[in-house]
């Protein structure tokens, strides 16, 4: 694997070398994605009830988090959004209703009623251990292998497979310093750490100046781990946005396309892995090199 160029602080804007995630193109002029500030806003009916008139339409561009708007969104104040948003609850409140009523009037049909709720609850319990089991066997099967050792040795048989870029969100408000910190030394056991793993910390800027204080001395404690480590802050009142980890999430994500733009551009988009995780999320060491191993051998269909 080779190195990659010095970590960079905030604001920081170099190439990486050729030898570090992606070829740069030569290419003199770099487009970068717009920032939230540019984006077009869509209206939605994201306020109220499709059964009740203070149903209301907002625009900004909170609305546009996830992307380009979809032909169906649990969003819209719509008559079938809101029966599936709904679903859970009236059969939940319509099985209890129905156990009142078959309980005082129809005692045969109680009984049944109860027997096939019984029934449905064991099996879905049933399957739920299972899975739960399958899924242990699976998590220790996994963690016995040398993923990074298998993704060398198939980088070495195939040395274009060496470009791979990850890019880690970490999305906190109000957390603890010393967790996130413990959060950042775990990722940087990664094997693929020092040279192909790219952390922003997408902090709140509603932390105020101890937000950022906190921002700068976990990169300056944790810099020498990764390829790269800067800090985003989250602006408060964004009009059209609901403040959270989503909006704060889709921040960081687009200061990181402007951050790493010229290296990006010169990477095969299919080799770039970008991941959330939460502020106490510990990985296993050999996380980022199974993905990119399961990730290259994946058929591209």
């Amino acid at each position: 694997m080779s190195s990659l160029t010095q970590p960079r602080r905030r604001g920081s804007a170099t190439l990486a070398s050729p030898d570090a995630d992606c070829a740069v193109p030569p290419s003199p002029s770099i487009l970068l994605p717009p920032t939230p500030t540019s984006m077009p806003t869509t209206p939605r009916s994201t306020l109220g009830s499709p059964l009740c008139t203070n149903a209301v339409r907002r625009s900004g561009v909170g609305d546009l988090a996830a992307g380009p708007r979809r032909r169906i969104s649990m969003s819209e104040v719509e008559l079938m959004p809101w029966l599936c948003c709904m679903a859970p609850a009236l059969w939940h409140m319509g099985l209890m209703v129905a156990a009142v009523i078959t309980c005082l009037f129809l005692p045969r049909a109680f009984t049944l009623m109860t027997t096939f709720v019984t029934l449905w609850a064991s099996g879905f319990f049933m399957l739920l251990t299972a899975g739960a089991f399958l899924g242990i066997r699976k998590l220790r099967q996994g963690t016995k292998v040398d993923w990074h050792a298998k993704l060398e040795e198939m980088q070495n048989t195939d040395p274009t497979l060496i470009d791979v870029l990850h890019i880690v969100l970490l999305p906190n408000y109000l957390e603890n310093e010393a967790m996130l910190k413990a959060t950042l030394e775990n990722l940087g056991r990664s094997p693929m750490a020092r040279g192909r793993t790219r952390i922003v910390l997408a902090m709140e800027a509603r932390e105020g100046a101890g937000g950022r204080e906190k921002a700068d001395r976990l990169i300056q404690q944790t810099s020498h781990l990764f390829a790269d480590i800067f800090a985003t802050y989250h602006p408060q009142d964004v009009p059209g946005e609901v403040a959270g980890k989503s909006s704060n999430t889709q921040w960081a994500y687009r200061h990181a396309l402007q951050q790493y733009g010229p290296i990006l551009l010169g990477c095969d988009p299919s080799r770039v892995f970008i991941t959330v995780a939460d502020a106490d999320t510990l990985f296993h060491p050999q996380y980022l090199s199974a993905v990119s191993y399961q990730a290259l051998t994946m058929s591209p269909h």
